[in-house]
């Protein structure tokens, strides 16, 4: 895949079209920038670029109107000004976001997602807290999964690793 006229290294780490968040410059020759900190499963990414949101209920959110405030009512103005970046944990979330991140980026969006990354103050690893999946649970997107153990996850949960990066030194 090439990004900027580059080609991009394979995605090893789970970063969706790039080997390392330092090895690129996802954000070169963008106007306006959107970065999505706790993805989840993109919804404001299809809300950005104005896809059609899988969730009837999301479809006019709060975050519409920021997004047409500053970044343009139309898809095609989005297109050509707007990059954004989805910075999400949660490793059962990274399949349905690098599937989004390929579609909107075929369709000429500049869309990318940190996948099993958490956003942090140092470069590391952190432990990730996930909850049991249950049906309930996963019809919220596990909304309660964190890098902190929250009365959330006072029973059982899920321990995983994932990659931190520093998202000062980042950005």
């Amino acid at each position: 895949e090439s990004w900027g006229g580059e080609e991009t290294p394979a995605a090893s780490t789970r970063v969706s079209g790039v080997k390392s968040v330092w090895d690129t410059h996802l954000l070169d020759g963008c106007f306006h920038v959107f970065v999505d900190v706790g993805a989840n499963v993109g919804i404001n990414h299809h809300h950005l670029f104005r896809w059609n949101a899988p969730h009837h209920q999301y479809r006019h959110g709060a975050m519409q109107s920021l997004f047409d405030r500053y970044f343009g009512h139309t898809k095609a103005a989005r297109r050509a000004s707007v990059c954004s970046v989805g910075i999400e944990a949660n490793p059962n979330h990274a399949p349905p976001l690098e599937q989004l991140g390929r579609m909107l980026r075929r369709h000429g969006m500049r869309a990318h997602f940190l996948t099993e990354t958490a956003a942090a103050t140092a470069e590391g690893t952190v432990s990730f807290n996930l909850q049991n999946s249950t049906k309930s649970n996963r019809a919220v997107h596990e909304w309660g999964a964190s890098v902190f153990r929250s009365a959330i996850l006072k029973g059982e949960h899920i321990r995983v690793t994932v990659r931190a990066i520093d998202l000062a030194k980042w950005v």
